[in-house]
């Protein structure tokens, strides 16, 4: 049903149920761990997160738009390793948009 109110504007109402979907994941209440911080060690700081993801062995790689690009923490939350470097040359990343699990357990960005 479509009326109009008072100011002109389309008000749609749709009469139809809501739609049952499972969700494909579920956050828990409290966190497993944390891994940033405001203050502190540098290596821990994150200002602009483009992705994350949890590795076969359970890790998480995490690509920030800022700082060291790639970073590897365990399923402890302990920074384990650091790759990549600003730049346009081998090994460095200009722009970070993605992160992607490879078939062999580990990461890519592009």
């Amino acid at each position: 049903m479509v009326v109009t109110d008072s100011s002109g504007v389309q008000i749609v109402e749709y009469p139809g149920a809501a739609i049952d979907v499972e969700a494909p994941f579920a956050l828990e209440e409290e966190p497993t761990g944390r891994i940033g911080v405001l203050d502190g060690d540098e290596a821990r700081q994150f200002s602009q997160i483009i992705g994350a993801h949890r590795t076969s062995d359970g890790d998480f790689v995490v690509v920030d738009g800022q700082g060291p690009p790639l970073r590897r923490f365990d399923s402890s939350s302990t920074l384990t390793h650091t790759a990549g470097s600003r730049g346009e040359g081998p090994g460095e990343l200009s722009a970070s948009r993605a992160i992607f699990p490879t078939d062999g357990g580990g990461t890519r960005s592009r």
